[in-house]
């Protein structure tokens, strides 16, 4: 007598085999490694939670028609990088359906270090060692740090604006967003407003502690966010929000128009440095900045060359042979510039005289008497 029997493998695939009561396990396998290409050594049959032995028959573990049977086939093969505790990248090859645990195996075996105090976490998340990776959300080329097991608790240090220092104790798997709640409570300042850093690198709300190896005594530092104004070239305004740790070149990236290629960011006519902070210009909350675009003119040579050079409306005639000399390295006193035939001369803006986008200058050097 022979009847169906369905198999569904471990990704989810559902073949339909017919077979005898009398047939054995190995059989199912057979059929498994026709079909699928998979050696019947890598294969797992399963019914009702029962592993089931490659020379029993069907009947003996009441396989009837139309059973629903479970294959566990392994996975293509993927690598995957471990970093290990002392900075050395530990390239694994592994399958989608091992466990964390077997990977750790794996890194014990080649690297001979013992792991039993060692946890994996990718992606701000601890592993356990009886997930599989598929479970774990670990893909190929994914990046795992091994990492000692955590404390159930650490105590840590919070500097906060009003200058006092808070003694915390946390779970090294509360994420930075559970450790701002503990915060808002304590400082009244809204979670929503509140930055955290670590050595100025500010920690991103979905991480965990155990991510930033936030061990015993670490020290965090609490700043509020405070806003500023951005006016851009279309007399447009813009409130954003930023913290003391906020680089110029940061806002820039916020706030800049894609489709200008240069920008820079004045306070009180002053061009603010790309890598410096904000508040190392003194600004504060409700501060006013101006993003500038720049726009290319051309210098004609009295060689006959043309040199393409940037420039904004809070360029002078100073930042103008500034920029010569940076390029053509020519004396800036020695340097004439004219713009229409006029000589350009004195303290004010170049946009004054109407130099605009792709406009032409000339140059020439005074001769130098002996």
């Amino acid at each position: 007598m022979s009847g169906s029997r369905s198999c569904n493998s471990s990704d989810d695939e559902t073949l339909e085999v017919k077979l005898k009561k009398s047939d054995k396990i190995k059989r199912i396998k057979e059929l498994i490694q026709e079909t699928e290409g998979v050696g019947q050594d890598l294969q797992k049959i399963l019914f009702a939670g029962t592993q089931l032995k490659d020379e029993q028959p069907l009947d003996h573990y009441g396989i009837h028609d139309f059973s629903t049977l479970q294959a566990f086939i392994p996975g293509p093969e993927m690598s995957m990088y471990v970093k290990l505790p002392d900075g050395k990248i530990f390239v694994c090859i592994a399958r989608c359906n091992d466990t964390v645990k077997k990977v750790k195996d794996s890194i014990q075996s080649w690297e001979n270090i013992q792991l039993d105090g060692f946890k994996l976490v990718c992606n701000g998340t601890i592993l356990e060692d009886e997930w599989s990776l598929a479970a774990a959300n670990v893909r190929r080329h994914s990046l795992l740090s091994l990492v000692q097991c955590p404390k159930d608790t650490v105590s840590v240090s919070v500097h906060v604006p009003s200058g006092e220092v808070l003694r915390l104790d946390v779970k090294p798997l509360f994420t930075i967003t559970d450790v701002k709640e503990i915060l808002g409570g304590v400082t009244d300042i809204p979670v929503s407003k509140q930055s955290l850093f670590i050595e100025g690198k500010n920690l991103d709300n979905c991480k965990t502690l155990a991510f930033y190896d936030v061990k015993e005594e670490t020290i965090l530092e609490l700043t509020s966010s405070f806003q500023i104004y951005i006016r851009q070239c279309n007399r447009e305004t813009f409130t954003i929000n930023v913290t003391k740790y906020s680089s110029v070149r940061d806002v820039i990236d916020t706030v800049k128009d894609p489709h200008i290629f240069k920008q820079h960011l004045y306070h009180d006519g002053i061009q603010l440095e790309d890598s410096r902070t904000l508040v190392s210009y003194k600004i504060r909350e409700h501060s006013s900045l101006e993003l500038v675009p720049s726009y290319q003119i051309f210098v004609k040579t009295f060689y006959g060359g043309t040199v393409t050079l940037d420039i904004n409306k809070y360029d002078k005639l100073q930042d103008l042979k500034t920029k010569i000399f940076s390029k053509l390295n020519l004396p800036i006193d020695r340097q004439v510039i004219f713009f229409k035939g006029k000589v350009l001369e004195g303290e004010g803006y170049l946009v004054k005289c109407r130099i605009e986008k792709h406009s032409s200058l000339d140059l020439e050097l005074t001769v130098v008497r002996q």
